[in-house]
């Protein structure tokens, strides 16, 4: 895990793990994830702006790196609208890193008009395989599995060269705070 400084005072976070780098990059009031993979950029969460009540991907405003006994962890949280929103980003071993979000909605969510959960846009080249809650990409001689973990999220292939990650229709309301959940497993 590295923080490296950039000339106008923003700071950028990366966690790194055998080939597998996601970096966060300060774009406006929010950071945006980017995921490479042997220095090529493979995965792009949407930015957002910050007039969006609910933006395409959750606007982490504040980042804090920590190294736990399991390994490096990036936790994130940040606000817009009525919802605030928290991220963990954490290596769980060598080439696997769980991305775990949630929200913390004031007041009844509405699914069928208000986006909720994190769109990406996939690196030019891959080849994308869409199976029961995971997705599997291939490039060369790379293989990447993206998958939830557990029930409560799911995996939807938008069109070429995007897809979204989102709380499942089954887990929407049953509290006010809503999860989603992605490990990405380099092989």
């Amino acid at each position: 895990m590295k923080t490296v400084d950039r000339p106008n005072n923003d700071q950028e976070i990366e966690l790194q793990t055998a080939g597998l780098c996601l970096r966060f990059v300060r774009i406006a009031d929010r950071f945006q994830l980017r995921v490479s993979i042997d220095g090529a950029l493979f995965l792009e969460a949407a930015a957002g702006s910050d007039n969006q009540a609910w933006p395409a991907a959750p606007p982490l405003q504040q980042l804090h790196e920590q190294v736990l006994p399991t390994g490096p962890v990036v936790l994130g949280v940040g606000s817009a609208g009525t919802t605030h929103w928290s991220a963990s980003f954490a290596a769980k071993e060598p080439g696997v890193v769980w991305c775990e979000y949630a929200a913390r909605v004031s007041r009844t969510w509405a699914p069928e008009s208000e986006w909720l959960g994190t769109s990406f846009r996939i690196g030019e080249g891959w080849d994308l395989s869409l199976g029961q809650n995971e997705l599997t990409l291939t490039r060369q001689s790379r293989k990447v599995l993206l998958q939830t973990l557990g029930p409560e999220s799911q995996l939807t292939a938008n069109r070429a060269g995007s897809f979204e990650l989102a709380p499942a229709k089954d887990f929407i309301q049953r509290s006010n705070t809503i999860q989603w959940r992605l490990a990405i497993c380099l092989s």
